[in-house]
């Protein structure tokens, strides 16, 4: 970077840090919300899990489940087991072909060759029965596919981000040493025509750099104030 310009650099130093804060706040984001998006999965199966005991009743006939109980909602599939684990009622979601080792109010996570799952079930005593168990199960593997194409989309806007970034960071760095390089052309032309009535003309910042601009311009002025004295003073001695 020793012989790059510093327009160069301040730019190329500027993408690289927005770069890494723009990096690691997305990776503190993904993992927070993959986090909580799996803690809501959870939470929604749960709840489905304790709305669907309204819909199970008992009679004279026996056992009464009601047509909403097979709804599919959120992607959660209802289900009654016997406490062996032995299916009665409901719905399985396709792909999970594992054994239901009910776990009154625990969350279980299962996991086969067609996918990974939560499991969570309430026991359920209705009068005179067995106890049964009512079961909710959804698949993981959907909202971690969901995740990974968040991921996959962050991924994605990176580098374009970092590409915007370095852009903003030329145009701010060009704009910023703007009075740099008028000061810098203004002495090249006083050294090659030697016009010290040539000024930079930056008047309207009151940053550190307009505020050398504007010093540079008052010492041109005294500098060619004392030209011309002494030029009319050598005029003055060559007449008389």
């Amino acid at each position: 970077m020793k012989k790059w310009p510093l327009k160069i650099k301040l730019t190329f130093l500027y993408t690289v840090f927005m770069t890494l804060t723009i990096c690691i706040s997305l990776g503190i984001l993904l993992s927070l919300g993959n986090q909580e998006f799996l803690s809501s999965v959870q939470e929604e199966l749960k709840e489905r899990v304790h709305e669907s005991l309204d819909e199970i009743q008992i009679d004279k006939e026996g056992l009464i489940v009601d047509k909403d109980f097979y709804d599919v909602e959120d992607g959660i599939y209802l289900s009654v087991f016997k406490q062996q684990g032995d299916f009665l009622y409901g719905r399985i979601p396709y792909g999970f072909n594992s054994q239901v080792q009910p776990k009154d109010g625990q969350i279980q996570t299962q996991e086969n060759e067609n996918g990974k799952w939560y499991i969570f079930d309430i026991k359920c005593q209705l009068k005179a029965w067995e106890p049964l168990y009512v079961c909710g199960i959804t698949s993981v593997t959907k909202a971690e596919n969901t995740i990974r194409i968040m991921t996959g989309i962050a991924v994605i806007v990176l580098p374009l981000l970092a590409v915007l970034m370095g852009s903003l960071g030329y145009v701010l760095s060009s704009r910023t040493l703007e009075p740099v390089r008028k000061l810098t052309e203004t002495v090249k032309d006083i050294q090659k025509d030697g016009d010290l009535s040539r000024r930079v003309g930056l008047i309207e910042g009151t940053d550190e750099l307009y505020q050398l601009s504007n010093t540079f311009d008052r010492m041109l002025e005294q500098l060619e104030e004392a030209f011309e004295r002494e030029k009319q003073f050598t005029s003055d001695v060559s007449h008389e």
